[in-house]
């Protein structure tokens, strides 16, 4: 293996960690900015638990930016854990058959049926 390649593959790793990192960094300012508990987080402690949670919605085969804020959001709202408290939840993302978008968009569609139930049991 030459010079150059072991340089452009260490370089590919630091820009993917950068590029998590500010990633991680636009979830975390928008939860923030959402919700008034992630606010009142300190700002390193709420972006390392987004940056836990990218991984988890990594392990489901979340890719894209706009699946993987889908997946941080449910967890935000119904606990870090969510993916294994709650059955449909396991179920679904566990699916090998669903496509990461179809996952992320039963997924949405999932937090905001949950919390609207929520709403009118009050």
């Amino acid at each position: 293996m030459s010079l150059s390649r072991v340089m452009l593959t260490i370089r590919r790793h630091q820009f993917d960690r950068i590029a998590n990192r500010q990633f991680a960094g636009r979830i975390t300012a928008f939860l923030r900015k959402q919700f008034p508990d992630a606010a009142e987080v300190e700002p390193i402690k709420l972006e390392e638990g987004v940056l836990n949670q990218i991984g988890s919605a990594r392990s489901f085969g979340f890719i894209e930016e706009a699946h993987v804020a889908v997946y941080v959001t449910s967890a935000w709202m119904l606990g870090e854990t969510f993916d294994k408290d709650f059955p449909a939840a396991a179920e679904t993302l566990g699916d090998p058959k669903l496509t990461a978008a179809a996952k992320a968009d039963w997924l949405s569609k999932w937090t905001v049926d949950l919390f609207e139930a929520l709403e009118q049991s009050d």
